[in-house]
């Protein structure tokens, strides 16, 4: 059972407040950079762009989480259950949850897919999967790929399972802090293609946070889910099948 929270609805929102200022700022300086800086660059001199557009989200994000917990005088083994007992039994979980996933992802991408294509709408490739296809150097895409694994699912599970969900849950209930957690992560994507599956990979998130009360299983699993799509981006789609029938 996932335990309460001590902060307040008013400190969230003057963090996510802060956090969506910091966003769009940045997202400004990008589209400027873009414009009138990069396309009189050599494209293998890109990294000022490949940095800036993963810093601009998941980067402030870990900044704006770890600024909020600071404001609480909570470090983020006591806000986020690091060191709650079973870390082995969570860990487990994490992994548990991660490969059952894949099939059912697997399945409401190609859904998702389906119904785009009945509107005949082409869902462009994320930006980072572009990157990473594309990426002129090894040290690109190992960036590109620890980010993934590694950053990314710190940033994200420490602010929507970690901080968003238990404080909706708190001021209102189980079912809204879910709905609405899961369907802002899968909105932050913007990506039509990936948001039922994401929203519904919040979910199962949401339900191991609440499973195990340590947020390490919740980052475990998403890093293990991001992991095997990286795999699958570079040696084929028969990865995933490998580790859905494992």
């Amino acid at each position: 059972m996932l335990s309460e929270k001590p902060w307040t609805l008013d400190a969230v929102v003057r963090m996510l407040f802060g956090l969506l200022v910091a966003i769009s700022a940045t997202m400004l300086v990008l589209g400027v950079y873009q414009q009138f800086i990069l396309k009189h660059m050599l494209k293998e001199n890109e990294w000022p762009m490949i940095l800036i557009g993963t810093l601009s989200l998941d980067g402030f994000i870990i900044v704006a989480v770890a600024l909020f917990l600071r404001s609480q005088h909570l470090t983020w083994a006591e806000a986020f259950g690091f060191t709650s007992p079973g870390i082995g039994k969570a860990i487990g979980w994490a992994i548990l949850v991660a490969i059952l996933f894949l099939p059912v992802g697997n399945l409401l991408q190609t859904v998702s897919f389906k119904l785009l294509d009945l509107v005949h709408y082409k869902s462009p490739v994320q930006h980072a999967v572009a990157t990473l296809q594309t990426a002129p150097s090894l040290g690109t895409r190992i960036y590109m790929i620890l980010f993934a694994v590694v950053a990314a699912p710190i940033a994200e599970e420490s602010l929507f399972r970690g901080i968003l969900y238990p404080t909706l849950k708190k001021y209102g209930n189980t079912a809204l802090a879910l709905w609405v957690s899961s369907v802002i992560f899968g909105v932050i994507h913007l990506n039509f293609a990936i948001f039922l599956p994401l929203m519904v990979l919040g979910m199962a998130l949401a339900w191991l946070y609440e499973k195990t009360n340590n947020l390490l299983a919740c980052i475990v699993a998403h890093g293990l889910f991001n992991a095997i799509n990286v795999l699958a981006l570079f040696f084929g789609e028969d990865v995933i099948k490998y580790f859905s029938h494992t």
